[in-house]
């Protein structure tokens, strides 16, 4: 039986329309996907107490995009505000919740409106954090830094402190040994501790007792 060779299909090129509908899905997906239209279409949805309605998600995801364009090159202003007016917001919301606390007959509803309360007194609290950070950013000390230039690596572990002048109290510690073995009287000299004493020219009368002149033992 003999095989019958299959011919391969030729690749069909895609018609105007599919590729019309594969850009359009493409623009769908990145638009599902970005930053600025999702933040659009919650704003639009919770803004309605500002004015804002759902025709308005396409002049605000032109707004948020040039905010976060902005933002990305290095310009702060706007994320700065927008923290001092949260924390604003959520002191405004602990004060709130405090005072109908305080109205309250029941433990439970007393506990459920001060738990809110703190919770708003503790983003408050992280958000002005948040902004402290931003305006005053921590200083980074690097101890070591390793430079690799041509394949030559060089390390680097900081810029050893100079001694000073006047030796620590540890470092005079460890010469006391040796100068408790010294005599200053005649000058320097080092001191044998294991060595027997000489007799000095002071105080002659003191001087070693001769051989007494006793009877033998009988």
């Amino acid at each position: 039986m003999n095989a019958t060779k299959k011919t391969p299909r030729k690749a069909t090129a895609k018609t105007p329309q599919k590729a019309e509908q594969s850009a359009d899905r493409t623009n769908v997906a990145k638009v599902a996907l970005s930053a600025s239209a999702n933040a659009a279409v919650i704003v639009s949805r919770y803004g309605h107490n500002l004015g804002v309605t759902n025709d308005d998600a396409q002049t605000l995801y032109e707004t948020l995009s040039r905010t976060v364009t902005a933002t990305v090159a290095g310009d702060m202003a706007h994320m700065e505000a927008m923290l001092v007016s949260q924390a604003h917001a959520l002191q405004a919301i602990s004060t709130r919740m405090t005072m109908l606390a305080a109205d309250q007959d029941l433990m439970s509803h007393w506990q459920a409106f001060m738990s809110v309360a703190l919770k708003a007194q503790n983003q408050c609290r992280m958000t002005i954090e948040s902004l402290s950070a931003i305006k005053n950013p921590p200083a980074v000390f690097a101890r070591q830094a390793n430079i690799n230039n041509g394949g030559q690596q060089q390390v680097n572990n900081g810029v050893q402190a100079p001694l000073s002048r006047s030796p620590s109290h540890a470092q005079q510690s460890i010469s006391l040994p040796n100068e408790l073995l010294e005599d200053s009287t005649n000058g320097r000299t080092q001191l044998d501790p294991r060595a027997a004493a000489t007799a000095g020219r002071a105080n002659q009368n003191m001087e070693t007792v001769g051989a007494l002149d006793r009877p033998a033992n009988e």
